[in-house]
């Protein structure tokens, strides 16, 4: 979480596009606008926050998000957003006021994580975002792992210059933790 203040100004709705929006909780007091989550996780994160007028987009992504507000009758939202955004298609209706809350911080790969990497105890390794699995093959450089006996998935589209020497690197079909578990083969509750 990264202290910010709230924008003046008037909003008809809150859009969030991670759970990590969250993660300080409700980070002021905001007005008693609907909250739009772009999908499962970050609509039970934003509940737990304290927000009461949750709705979940129908699933794919931002724009298909902002395309629902803008059918409900939104036309400007404040978007409680990391210090990283991937754009995506705003309707010409829908006016966005972003407000950073939360930022990354590319951590090193821990030693116990490198010796499972290279011991090969580690069936799949799920990158959540560009940022993420860029961070991953540079960790990987840098520990001298190599990535032809590791198997990635990737929840977006590879960042551009990512290697493909992996073992297996595959991709969800659509932006959700879901369709990343499916992708890598593996089964969940």
């Amino acid at each position: 979480p990264v202290r910010w203040t709230l924008p003046q100004g008037a909003f008809d709705a809150l859009v969030a596009t991670s759970a990590n929006a969250f993660l300080a909780g409700m980070p002021v007091p905001l007005p008693d606008l609907p909250l739009y989550a772009v999908g499962k996780a970050t609509a039970t994160a934003a509940r737990a926050a304290g927000f009461t007028d949750v709705r979940t987009g129908p699933g794919g992504g931002a724009a298909p998000l902002y395309r629902q507000m803008e059918a409900e009758g939104v036309r400007s939202a404040l978007h409680l957003a990391g210090e990283r955004v991937k754009d995506a298609a705003v309707p010409d209706a829908l006016t966005l006021c972003r407000v950073t809350v939360y930022a990354a911080a590319s951590r090193p790969l821990t030693a116990e994580a490198r010796a499972c990497l290279a011991a090969g105890g580690t069936d799949w390794t799920l990158l959540y975002s560009a940022a993420a699995a860029q961070q991953f093959a540079a960790e990987c450089v840098r520990a001298g792992l190599d990535r032809t006996h590791l198997s990635a998935a990737l929840l977006g589209a590879p960042p551009a210059g990512f290697p493909a020497d992996w073992r297996r690197l595959v991709r969800a079909r659509i932006p959700t933790e879901d369709a990343l578990f499916a992708a890598a083969g593996l089964l969940c509750e």
